[in-house]
């Protein structure tokens, strides 16, 4: 029945509550995200992912399996959606998506990174470059977008400004993924750069989280999906700012919630980065430079002034529950200092005289009393 492209396009939107708590139902599912009206399907799909992460927090074991179905949906109708300002509808898509997202799993996080694929127009790539379990088959991956039915609403062309918003958007809530994935999973960026810097400090026999992430199938599975995670953000145009720009984003302002902020044509710029994802990707190309010997540009900063600055700026007025509710950032900033400090980085140019180490040791200290992962501390303690 549902193959009725007119059928679909009246009622579609409204079998989607019904269908997603019927097992077996991702064909029905695919085939209203290819013929159902898009605005009315894509509206609906958001509520009721919604309503997921609320059962989802009430401790509903199908609420994964839910999400990655409806994310899957949402990469065939933004395909299909032709509006004058596109922008509107992916600011709501990525909030409701990032407001639902369980940085738990490895198959939450592989739907997202599909869906960012698909909504900036690149193909897939194969995954993954290491090897890894993590080759997660996502739903509607195959989906042939030709047999898809038109907009019947479609407008022609965008408005001027609506690419560089797209683009903007996109990059914001590619780096509140990473940070929310970061935060929840510990990737032990610090102790394997500890023990790559100070090898002469590894007690032999002992195993190191080094080997540890090179033999246990699930960190491996870890590793590969930060890689993704970062390829994308590559994709995007995050990993080829130029120096300057990248002092720029990290001295801007803590942005916290980026996708918050109302999206406006004549403003894109209003739309900013995950100032905690955008440190993760920092220290994780200082990381995968030395542990992967990957080749990425590194910004010009040093441990004075801008480390110093970043690390005062982010933990604030309040640091303990700065460095307790983001483990992941916060370790970030200590891999940032481990590999600023092994490239004998210490003061730059633009340090004013009095460099104010006390001030440096305090904060690294705070981290070395207040962070959850004692192998955090331990490199905090180093460092200070």
């Amino acid at each position: 029945i549902l193959e009725d492209a007119e059928l679909t396009n009246d009622i579609g939107w409204d079998l989607v509550e019904m269908l997603i708590s019927v097992p077996g139902s991702e064909t029905c599912l695919e085939t209203i995200a290819r013929l159902g009206n898009p605005r009315e399907v894509i509206i609906k799909v958001l509520e009721v992912l919604d309503s997921n992460s609320e059962s989802a927090e009430a401790g509903d074991a199908s609420a994964s399996a839910k999400f990655i179905t409806l994310v899957g949906m949402l990469s065939i109708l933004h395909r299909r959606l032709q509006v004058k300002a596109p922008s509107r509808f992916l600011h709501s898509t990525l909030q409701t998506v990032y407001r639902a997202y369980n940085p738990r799993g490895a198959e939450t996080t592989a739907a997202v990174i599909d869906l960012v694929r698909s909504l900036s127009g690149r193909k897939r790539p194969p995954l993954p470059t290491r090897q890894s379990s993590t080759k997660l088959e996502t739903p509607f991956q195959e989906t042939d977008i030709s047999k898809s039915a038109p907009d019947p609403e479609a407008d022609a062309g965008q408005s001027p400004g609506e690419p560089e918003l797209v683009a903007k958007l996109l990059q914001s809530f590619i780096t509140s993924i990473l940070e929310a994935y970061v935060n929840s999973n510990s990737m032990e960026w610090a102790s394997r750069l500890l023990e790559y810097c100070t090898p002469e400090k590894i007690v032999p026999g002992r195993p190191t989280m080094l080997q540890a992430f090179k033999q246990v199938e699930e960190l491996q599975a870890r590793d590969a999906l930060v890689g993704q995670l970062v390829a994308v953000a590559r994709d995007l145009g995050l990993s080829k700012m130029p120096s300057a720009e990248v002092k720029k984003a990290l001295e801007a302002p803590i942005s916290k919630n980026p996708l918050s902020v109302e999206p406006d044509p004549k403003n894109p710029d209003a739309i900013k980065l995950s100032t905690g994802g955008f440190l993760c990707l920092t220290a994780y190309r200082m990381f995968a430079s030395d542990i992967f010997d990957a080749d990425y540009d590194q910004p010009d900063v040093n441990i004075f002034p801008e480390h110093h600055t970043l690390l005062k700026r982010f933990l604030g007025d309040e640091p303990q529950a700065q460095i307790v509710g983001n483990p992941g950032t916060v370790e970030a900033l200590i891999v940032i200092a481990l590999w600023l400090n092994d490239q004998k980085r210490l003061v730059g140019p633009s340090a004013e005289k009095g460099v104010n180490f006390m001030s440096y040791h305090h904060l690294l200290t705070l981290v070395s009393v207040f962070h959850p992962s004692l192998r955090v501390r331990n490199a905090a303690t180093v460092m200070a």
